[in-house]
């Protein structure tokens, strides 16, 4: 078992400084509005093949295809270019930053829309759920930032 650390002092998460770009051969937008982000493989990556005499091997799949799943503000102005992009049905790439964990990235290239975001009112504030799948999805995983 590890050391317990204590007094392990992080810069406070962010989420307003996240950033993520969407481009194509005619859209550019850095999408404003954004409420959470969520990306994962579609598949795993290994996976034990076995046979009746106990025999098993790795079998490791260079699989990158994976889905994402990103939330924003109706109101957003850059909502108009998101339905755009969605109803071109053009190929675009992807790119997910946050401030706070400078190793962390995650990108995506060969993405399109999967569905269209549903449209609804109540009174609390409208938002759309985008749903994209990557041919190539990147990810890699970091650490907070430790406060000064």
């Amino acid at each position: 078992m590890g050391d317990y650390k204590d007094n392990q002092n992080v810069k406070p998460h962010k989420f307003y400084k996240s950033v993520l770009i969407i481009k194509s051969d005619t859209y550019n937008i850095n999408v404003n509005g954004l409420d959470s982000v969520n990306f994962a493989p579609a598949g795993e990556n290994v996976s034990v093949e076995s046979v009746a005499d106990g025999f098993a091997q790795l079998v490791v799949d260079p699989n990158e295809v994976g889905t994402g799943t990103f939330t924003t503000a109706a109101a957003a102005d850059t909502e108009d270019d998101l339905w755009a992009l969605r109803a071109s049905g053009e190929v675009f790439s992807f790119s997910y930053t946050d401030p706070n964990y400078p190793d962390m990235s995650c990108s995506g290239s060969n993405c399109l829309f999967t569905t269209r975001p549903a449209i609804n009112r109540t009174k609390e504030k409208p938002m759309h759920e985008w749903n994209i799948i990557c041919a190539y999805l990147k990810m890699t995983g970091g650490s907070a930032t430790v406060a000064d």
